[in-house]
């Protein structure tokens, strides 16, 4: 990928991205008020790829019940109220 581009690899996409260009989801950054966060979904929304700068790589959340997104080590969340969406850090 061609980090001078604003590239990063997707793992939903499965290749390199601008994720600010493709991204379904921008939410501020609660730990820099000039960066975001993006996330990109799975084409069936089973998944969604968070990109954030607190954390080391991009972070793949599941769909569970009750219609929200969890990573594997339940530690990072993605809750839809109404039309927005909350990310939440354990």
């Amino acid at each position: 990928c061609l980090v001078a581009a604003g590239q990063s690899f997707s793992k939903i996409k499965n290749g390199c991205v601008q994720v600010f260009d493709v991204a379904n989801v921008r939410l501020d950054d609660p730990d820099n008020a000039t960066l975001a966060i993006y996330g990109i979904f799975s084409a069936d929304k089973s998944r969604v790829e968070i990109f954030w700068a607190s954390l080391p790589q991009s972070e793949i959340l599941s769909k569970v019940k009750g219609g929200y997104y969890v990573s594997k080590d339940g530690k990072i969340s993605l809750l839809k109220s109404g039309k927005d969406y909350n990310i939440r850090r354990k």
